[in-house]
């Protein structure tokens, strides 16, 4: 029988707050759209703009647009932010109630600094997965789809052009991601067995002072950290190529929209006005790129840590407990 993966175990058993989840998804779609609206207004700007004669209606409506966007995306973001939160609490309240509840033997066979590292350290590795990643996924989907689509209408021989950058981009981020996974497996592992470590230390240091062990458990620690430390240079290597990269993508992507930019306005194909505005669906562009590109990475690296820690309260909890506690929130 095909073991269920523990991320959607849980995820299953949470009772969501539909209204709520629909109501931060539409408020951030149309905030993400009204930011498509600025390049566009931008390059009329410049096509219209005129020393002896201000559009300022043009002009105000394009400041309209900025607060809309402005408003728009922040209430959308802390609408589902909030979401996160509420996920959270719950979570830490279902486990929180049934470990009070256990018998001495669970805690006889269970170190007291891992049990408390599951319900602190590791629901910030959930908290982050759902409050931060999942909120900009969307926005950063609905921008890239839309400026994607702008730059063809605006001129798609030149957007056609821009895409070349991009296969070479995904070659060098797959085996990143691979790679980043496995690391983050081990990380984990190692900061549970730390924890674990300083919890039994802690709670038995009468003993250890009886036994004259300091030097053993210092060493026992000093291999743990090494450890730890060593896969969070790993890590920061993987970060220390992923972020030029990116950056080298979107500063090759503009300088080919300014390069054959400028013959196509010695041509009258395009206006100054288009090509300003191609610029800035480019940069606009490059921000949701860069997340959704290292949402490769990072989904490896969260989603270890998240399948770790839906393991242990699947293992915590029973199912018919998990189920019952968590349709209260």
């Amino acid at each position: 029988m095909k073991r269920e993966n523990p991320l959607f175990f849980l995820f299953k058993k949470l009772s969501w707050p539909v209204g709520l989840i629909v109501a931060a998804i539409t408020i951030s779609s149309l905030g993400s759209l009204s930011g498509l609206l600025v390049p566009l207004f931008t390059g009329r700007i410049v096509d219209k703009f005129s020393v002896s004669h201000i559009n300022w209606n043009l002009i105000a409506l394009f400041g309209g647009i900025f607060v809309i966007n402005a408003l728009l995306s922040g209430l959308g973001l802390y609408l589902l932010s909030k979401i996160g939160e509420k996920i959270i609490y719950a979570i830490r309240s279902v486990l929180w109630e049934h470990i009070i509840q256990l018998k001495m033997p669970f805690f006889d066979k269970n170190e007291s600094g891992q049990l408390m590292s599951r319900l602190t350290d590791d629901t910030k590795v959930i908290n982050e997965f759902i409050s931060q990643k999942l909120p900009n996924l969307l926005p950063s989907i609905v921008t890239l789809v839309g400026s994607l689509i702008m730059l063809f209408i605006l001129d798609w021989k030149m957007t056609l052009l821009t895409f070349i950058t991009i296969p070479i981009f995904v070659l060098i981020m797959i085996p990143l991601g691979r790679i980043m996974q496995k690391i983050s497996t081990s990380t984990q592992s190692e900061i549970a067995n730390f924890s674990g470590l300083l919890g039994r230390v802690l709670t038995e240091m009468r003993l250890v002072k009886i036994s004259n062990t300091e030097r053993l458990e210092l060493d026992n620690a000093h291999k743990n950290l090494n450890e730890i430390y060593k896969l969070g240079l790993k890590q920061a290597k993987i970060a220390a190529v992923v972020q030029p990269i990116s950056g080298i993508v979107m500063l090759l992507t503009i300088a080919i929209i300014l390069g054959f930019g400028a013959l196509e306005i010695a041509t009258g194909a395009i206006t100054a006005g288009t090509l300003i505005a191609m610029i800035f669906y480019v940069i606009q562009l490059s921000m949701p790129l860069i997340n959704l590109s290292t949402l490769v990475t990072d989904y490896k690296k969260q989603s270890v840590q998240v399948v770790e820690y839906t393991k242990s309260c699947k293992n915590l909890l029973n199912r018919q407990k998990l189920l019952k506690i968590l349709k209260m929130y």
